[in-house]
């Protein structure tokens, strides 16, 4: 009996600790303000978003300078880009409970151990001007080859989290059998200990442009885009072990023979970094193969190296300092290729597929942050002992997107044209899951795989409208998916005559 309460109390611990622990997408260290970072993958503009962002072989206009500098090639004249775009992300609250805190009134009987555990992941509402940009054709051509050379400004990453929402904290409670029982107005309770996390994350990543595209041929052409990356990041968390009775302090007390040595625990990290990064993308349009001089056909590729950034963080015990490191922040690789298919009139096909290397995002990965995981809780008798091996893993992702486009012109031909799309791409799960902890006991290991398991693929429904009027052209997009909506608007004016 003694040996099976002992196990029953390690998995119960094990799952604490899991809980204090990474299990979403883009942790960078184990703290629960860095559980999830939530990168736009999706090409800038609100034609690319109702299309699915199946976009590399289309892109046509200033976005191209992100989507395939390749397709600068299709600016003739001098165009201005400005777009805005809301991201209305979901708040995410996961609850789970192990046995019971209730009593039986008569008897006293308590159905113990219980562990309950709340995460609450809540985002702000986000508004920005996400990307302007300005495309230039040189009137000069090199050695008979036209260029386009194209600044611009993208918010790749802007957001605000906190650790609450409304009256739901993060925080993970638990009583064992040998704790008293409790009076909570008219009912009797197992006396519980709270382990609550409270804190924040601000975090934006924005990248300034250069770039440039060339025809190599007639039917196939080439760009580049050159990226200076800056990020801002601030981030806090505190987590108190809120135990009125100071049962953890009791040294008399059966289930903590080495007791713990803080109470309240902290870290924060504050700092700015840059990086330069870069797009490659190329483009082929076999214009020379129809008798019109025209392909319906279009094909893109791109690689888009992401920035790699890091910021000083410091850990505190009681509020006396305990660790400086450096947290690292990877924005992904992504490597896609595209095709197109335009129908004489009205239509426009396109169809992209994406890879994400999401194993990036293990890069500078940091387990031990978090006080539990860093065996500072009685020296690793409560929580995971720092020598122990915790290994963690993800896998890189194939993102398919496709999209469509109808054209029409209400007052005929010539007069001011109508476009809309419709659009869809799947997201893979991108969790960061456990791969292996060093435990002899089984219920433990068993307990932490599956507290860090993988998490589910996301689908996406697109759609938007755009109208043109001279020179000047106005578009609106939006998504829809089980991870929450954005919504895009882009305003593009152009110099001189139209294409």
């Amino acid at each position: 009996m003694v040996r099976r309460r002992r196990q029953i109390l390690r998995v119960v611990t094990a799952l604490t600790i899991a809980f204090l622990s990474p299990g979403l997408p883009r942790a960078l260290t184990d703290e629960e303000t860095f559980r999830e970072f939530r990168f736009n993958f999706v090409n800038p503009g609100a034609r690319a978003l109702g299309m699915g962002g199946a976009f590399a072989a289309v892109a046509d206009d200033a976005t191209a300078a992100q989507a395939n500098p390749a397709g600068l090639q299709y600016v003739l004249t001098p165009e201005f880009f400005l777009e805005y775009r809301s991201i209305d992300q979901d708040t995410t609250i996961d609850r789970s409970n192990l046995g019971s805190l209730s009593v039986d009134q008569s008897t006293g009987a308590r159905n113990l151990p219980f562990l309950g555990l709340t995460s609450v992941s809540n985002p702000d509402t986000t508004s920005d001007p996400s990307f302007v940009s300005f495309v230039l054709p040189m009137r000069r051509t090199v050695a008979g080859r036209r260029i386009r050379i194209a600044g611009s400004r993208q918010v790749v990453l802007s957001e605000d989290r906190a650790l609450s929402s409304g009256g739901n904290a993060t925080e993970a409670r638990f009583a064992f059998p040998s704790f008293p029982n409790t009076v909570n107005g008219s009912t009797v309770e197992a006396y519980s200990v709270d382990t609550l996390v409270s804190g924040g994350r601000s975090a934006d990543i924005v990248y300034w442009n250069v770039g440039g595209s060339i025809d190599l041929t007639r039917d196939f052409s080439a760009g580049l885009t050159l990226t200076y990356a800056t990020l801002d990041l601030k981030s806090d968390t505190l987590t108190e072990v809120i135990d009125p009775l100071q049962l953890f302090l009791d040294p008399t007390h059966p289930r903590f023979p080495v007791q713990p040595s803080m109470d309240v625990y902290s870290t924060s990290a504050d700092g700015k970094d840059s990086d330069v990064t870069f797009t490659f993308g190329i483009h082929l349009h076999p214009d020379s193969v129809f008798a019109t001089g025209v392909s319906p056909w279009r094909f893109g590729a791109v690689y888009r190296r992401g920035a790699r950034f890091s910021v000083p963080e410091e850990t505190f015990l009681n509020g006396a300092p305990n660790l400086m490191f450096d947290t690292t922040i990877v924005v992904p690789d992504r490597y896609a290729i595209s095709a197109s298919y335009r129908s004489p009139v009205h239509w426009l096909f396109s169809l992209e597929i994406e890879r994400v290397e999401y194993t990036d995002l293990l890069k500078g990965f940091r387990t031990g942050v978090n006080y539990l995981t860093g065996g500072q809780v009685a020296g690793g008798a409560f929580g995971i002992n720092a020598n122990q091996s915790v290994e963690f893993t993800i896998n890189d992702g194939i993102i398919p997107r496709g999209g469509l486009e109808y054209v029409f012109w209400p007052g005929g031909k010539g007069s001011r044209r109508l476009a809309l799309w419709a659009g869809y791409y799947r997201t893979p799960d991108d969790r960061i899951r456990m791969l292996h902890f060093n435990s002899d006991d089984s219920s433990v290991n068993a307990a932490y795989m599956e507290a860090f398991r993988g998490g589910e693929p996301a689908d996406h429904v697109t759609g938007g409208v755009g109208f043109e009027f001279g020179p000047s052209s106005l578009r609106l997009a939006g998504e829809g998916s089980s991870e929450g909506r954005q919504f895009v608007g882009t305003y593009t004016y152009r110099f001189g005559t139209g294409r």
